[in-house]
């Protein structure tokens, strides 16, 4: 069904994360093959848009590169697609959310420090 939600579990009415309004979120980074420096990076974020993380909308944005570089892990403009996705939360639930649940992939072990530095402060 596009834009609705066909059905929630009886039991997640009752799960206590879902007591207070909560949003999650997922977001990575999609690079062009080894070598293709002059090619954009594309990135994505998803976010739940209702009360009980049964329907979900996107952000996608365009990471370019110099081309003289490898292409970043780092997800530039996440504080904007964070941003807009809060918004269409609060659009749909009419509530701001208490927490937030972020789910970042992508990643190396040996990434995350450098990865939470720069997208935690933005």
């Amino acid at each position: 069904k596009i834009g609705g939600t066909n059905n929630i579990a009886a039991d997640m009415m009752g799960i206590p994360l879902f007591k207070q309004p909560v949003i999650i979120m997922g977001a990575d980074n999609s690079h062009p093959a080894q070598g293709e420096g002059n090619r954009p990076s594309i990135t994505a974020i998803v976010g739940s848009l209702d009360r009980y993380a049964c329907r979900y909308g996107t952000q996608i944005a365009v990471q370019k590169t110099d081309g003289r570089r490898t292409h970043s892990f780092i997800i530039e403009s996440i504080g904007s697609l964070v941003k807009n996705m809060l918004i269409k939360f609060y659009q749909t639930v009419k509530v701001k959310p208490q927490r937030i649940i972020f789910y970042r992939d992508g990643l190396s072990e040996g990434q995350y420090y450098h990865v939470m530095m720069y997208e935690v402060s933005e």
